[in-house]
């Protein structure tokens, strides 16, 4: 498992659970070697926890699987659709009828680490994904609220190998972004 977030589509709450599929140990080193990602492959799974009232027990049903190039790094939602980082591509996706559908990507990242929905505030009238490369700067991508089409894109190259990003609030919006270098915050004093 490379990652994990509850997310809520189509008004029910799934678990998504993100995948690498790694080379056998022969393989491995040959991989480091060549400086390259270990996962060629993974899998995106929207997994449905389902409640036994009699029994009093949970299990978890697959929803939804997807098979992705490169390992799933990051899940979230924007709009009401599902956003994945994958290899070097975000992708947008819409579920219905138990299919996971692509509706628009975005693939100018080197390694698409992190995913962030970014609130509206008093600078943006909607949401905004934020993406930190794996490699070399963060990226904030307009997302069509109706179409999920990926429209607008802003990329700030300051950062360095980005390893995580998150919201907070400390008197208006913000994000934290950590990369290997040092950590950075931007903060909207809305």
């Amino acid at each position: 498992m490379s990652c994990l977030s509850e997310v809520l589509l189509n008004e029910h709450h799934y678990i998504a659970v993100g995948t690498a599929l790694l080379p056998e140990d022969e393989e491995v080193d040959l991989v480091y070697e060549e400086n390259a990602s270990p996962a060629k492959e993974g899998r995106l799974l929207l997994l449905d926890p389902v409640h036994d009232r009699s029994s009093n027990t949970w299990t978890l049903e697959i929803s939804a699987e997807l098979k992705t190039v490169g390992a799933v790094n990051d899940i979230t939602i924007i709009h009401e659709f599902l956003a994945y980082a994958a290899a070097s591509k975000v992708s947008i996706m819409k579920y219905e009828d138990a299919i996971l559908t692509e509706l628009s990507n975005l693939s100018s990242t080197f390694i698409a680490h992190s995913l962030f929905t970014a609130p509206p505030s008093k600078y943006q009238a909607e949401e905004k994904l934020i993406v930190g490369d794996g490699m070399r700067s963060v990226l904030m991508l307009e997302v069509d609220d109706e179409s999920g089409m990926i429209y607008g894109d802003d990329r700030d190259m300051a950062t360095h190998q980005v390893v995580a990003l998150a919201g907070i609030k400390d008197r208006g919006q913000g994000v934290v972004v950590a990369d290997v270098s040092y950590f950075s915050c931007v903060l909207d004093r809305s």
